[in-house]
């Protein structure tokens, strides 16, 4: 009988780390809440798949079409994300497209100094202890979000990153950023590819704080002798194209915040110590489940509880199984995953793009 094929992917590590119980219930069950994505998962997964349709488009050579490839993907995939019955909130959209045209000028000269090697690739390669034992039952799997070579001839893997913190050098986020254990996956995975990348290049794209100006308070207003309105109060609320270009002009006076390209070389001796932690980490998870099968009992799969608010939204996903106030078999509050990774997109050499759920 042949045992089944488990993947290890950064998101599936991420999750083990955090709580084996949620990990259990997402990768080992294949549970998935009923709902709405969350609100800025889906504002992050648009942002990518504009990015995704830029690089395409830069490396097809069609520079022009670049932009609107862009915007055009990002405004599908945040529609997407929405009920049928509901339309995409403009102002949403409006910070969308300024974060990508943006990203268009500050960074498209760049872009096409370098020669695109790929984009959005998946890649597969076997997990193997640092004395050579290979898993029968786990590989190493992820997607690249671009492979570049450099005008200085290095070549680079670029990895997409939004968020709403300080990634300037020294911050804390960036600190993490220089940790994190995705880069060396991701190295190897370059390697597995084909190619010997030299370096990752974080593309770090960081949202505005900045609100749609609503209009102030008709018991709020305070007029000039003139018949004016004080210069810090407005009649009328801000149209989402004001917000869009208002955003624009934020981010074009000071791009080094906004628009941050960090880059994070992996030593050898880093990657081996990587891949002792990998094997360390799938034997762990085997553990688990074996003794979780053992018991029979899925409290026999540890619970880490600082995870459970750990994202806020309500909670973990699990959370009200772990509390006893729903069930995994009410199908109403949860859904099986067909696929167990569905980001993978590409066939891997075992003719799966993940595990399945059956």
């Amino acid at each position: 009988m042949t045992e089944r094929l488990h993947l290890l992917t950064s998101s599936r590590l991420r999750l083990w780390q955090s709580c084996p119980r949620a990990h259990h219930y997402r990768y080992e069950v294949g549970l998935e809440a009923v709902g709405p994505t969350p609100h800025a998962l889906a504002f992050g997964t648009a942002l990518h798949a504009g990015l995704e349709a830029w690089w395409n488009a830069i490396g097809e050579g069609d520079v022009g079409r670049a932009l609107s490839s862009a915007l055009g993907a990002a405004e599908r995939s945040l529609a997407d994300s929405r009920d049928p019955s509901e339309s995409v909130d403009p102002y949403d959209l409006a910070r969308l497209t300024a974060m990508i045209a943006a990203y268009d000028a500050q960074w498209q000269r760049w872009a096409c100094s370098t020669e695109v090697l790929a984009v959005e690739r998946a890649f597969s390669y076997e997990l193997a202890s640092p004395w050579g034992d290979v898993s029968s039952t786990w590989r190493v799997a992820g997607k690249i979000d671009a492979i570049v070579r450099l005008a200085d001839g290095r070549v680079a893997i670029v990895e997409h990153k939004s968020s709403s913190a300080d990634a300037s050098a020294g911050s804390d986020y960036r600190r993490r950023l220089t940790l994190d254990p995705q880069v060396s996956t991701y190295f190897d995975g370059v390697r597995a590819l084909g190619w010997e990348a030299d370096v990752c290049l974080y593309d770090v794209l960081i949202k505005p704080g900045q609100k749609p100006i609503k209009a102030t308070p008709m018991e709020s207003r305070k007029y000039t002798k003139a018949g004016a309105l004080y210069a810090n109060q407005t009649e009328h609320d801000e149209t989402p194209d004001e917000y869009r270009d208002r955003l624009i002009q934020t981010i074009a006076a000071d791009p080094d915040r906004y628009l941050v390209h960090a880059e994070i070389v992996r030593t050898e001796q880093e990657r081996e110590a990587h891949l002792w932690a990998l094997w360390m980490n799938a034997c762990a998870i085997d553990q688990t489940r074996a003794g979780a099968a053992h018991a029979r009992d899925v409290r026999a799969v540890p619970q880490h509880s600082h995870a459970c608010f750990a994202h806020g939204g309500g909670g973990c996903q699990y959370l009200p199984i772990c509390e006893g106030t729903a069930s995994a078999r009410d199908e109403t509050r949860y859904r099986r995953l067909r696929v167990i990774h569905p980001e993978l997109e590409t066939q891997d050499e075992n003719g799966t793009n993940g595990e399945t759920n059956q």
